[in-house]
């Protein structure tokens, strides 16, 4: 998700033309902020935060738990499946078979 983030930062702004941002309804640029808030300079490695750097405006907890968020959290019966390295091949950052647990 980040990675899909930090790509529309950087690419929308390069799809300018001479309409303003507001009349092709392109969402404002956005500071990426760790976890403490800090801005992070562009080329970092560091995670971004949705929570420091969107929450200020959007609903964090309610985006969080949508659907596609959510898909892979749990098996068909409802279960949590979710923990560190989940397919135990090295890859911690995969904690779910879906998109739950992702960056």
């Amino acid at each position: 998700m980040a990675a899909a983030v930090l790509a529309a930062v950087l690419v929308l702004p390069a799809c300018n033309d001479d309409q303003s941002a507001s009349a092709r309804g392109v969402h404002p640029d956005v500071v990426l902020r760790d976890r403490l808030g800090n801005p992070l300079p562009a080329g970092s490695t560091e995670p971004y935060s949705p929570r420091r750097s969107c929450g200020a405006c959007h609903d964090v907890d309610r985006a969080a738990n949508g659907y596609h968020f959510q898909q892979g959290r749990t098996d068909a019966a409802g279960n949590i499946v979710v923990g560190d390295d989940f397919f135990g091949d090295g890859r911690a950052f995969l904690r779910s078979p879906g998109m739950y647990g992702k960056w």
